[in-house]
């Protein structure tokens, strides 16, 4: 069983090796056409869903999706989506929800290391060190900048790793103060079963486990000025965590 499952995943492996190469050379060559075309924009982002989809075919897994009608807003409101982190095959399942929107991930600094993936990141995605305070507060402003003058969603795992005890984990705080500043909405999306699929660290697939995405409800900052700014972005992270840990009990 340990013998076909080895030979299973490489074979898999191989084949999303082999249909990454087209798509991210054509994500390649859209990068220095991105700041000044709309059109260009939604391309890349159908690339990225194409790919993440066809991935995900291969894999083999198998998923399902609760709470879909709360992404009806995503076609007319850009939005700051937050999700639980719990395996590598968390971005492509996200990906697939968003189709030919276009949005970008803040990301780990240090994924920027990685020998291809990092290049793609670090022209594509904003990247946040987390134990740098002003390296983390840059990396705010410009995803303001960006999310100001694209119009894109953001997507970000708040808990700053990967974790498959099933709990939610302290959150970067960042998000928030995002959201609050341009008045976007926040989606939380809960990710359940991913890290069974693909064990973190591990890099055997087992198929067998079903993978749900529950995908809450829309919050919003208050709309009065009198209320604190710090004290609006505290309760909008406390609801976020109160939400993703009811939601993967």
């Amino acid at each position: 069983m340990n013998l076909f499952n080895t030979i299973n995943s490489i074979v898999r492996y191989a084949l999303i090796g082999i249909i990454s190469v087209p798509f991210f050379i054509m994500i390649l060559l859209l990068i220095p056409l991105y700041n000044y075309s709309a059109t260009v924009r939604h391309m890349r982002a159908w690339l990225f869903y194409w790919w993440s989809r066809i991935g995900l075919f291969i894999t083999g897994l198998s998923y399902q999706i609760k709470g879909l009608e709360n992404l009806d807003i995503i076609p007319n409101e850009p939005c700051v989506l937050v999700m639980n982190h719990t395996s590598s095959l968390d971005i492509p399942l996200i990906e697939i929800l968003m189709g030919g929107f276009p949005r970008f991930w803040m990301v780990l600094h240090r994924l920027q290391q990685h020998l291809f993936l990092g290049h793609l990141i670090k022209w594509t995605q904003i990247s946040v060190d987390q134990d740098d305070i002003h390296h983390a507060g840059a990396s705010v402003l410009r995803s303001i900048r960006r999310l100001k003058k694209h119009g894109e969603h953001l997507m970000l795992f708040p808990e700053g790793g990967r974790y498959a005890d099933g709990k939610i984990h302290e959150f970067f705080p960042g998000f928030a103060r995002i959201a609050r500043i341009l008045d976007r909405p926040v989606v939380p999306i809960a990710i359940q079963g991913a890290c069974r699929v693909l064990v973190p660290g591990q890099t055997l697939f087992d198929s067998s486990h079903p993978i749900t995405l529950t995908i809450g409800p829309v919050l919003r900052f208050s709309s009065d000025a009198s209320t604190d700014s710090k004290m609006q972005e505290k309760k909008m992270v406390d609801q976020i965590r109160e939400w993703l840990s009811s939601a993967v009990e």
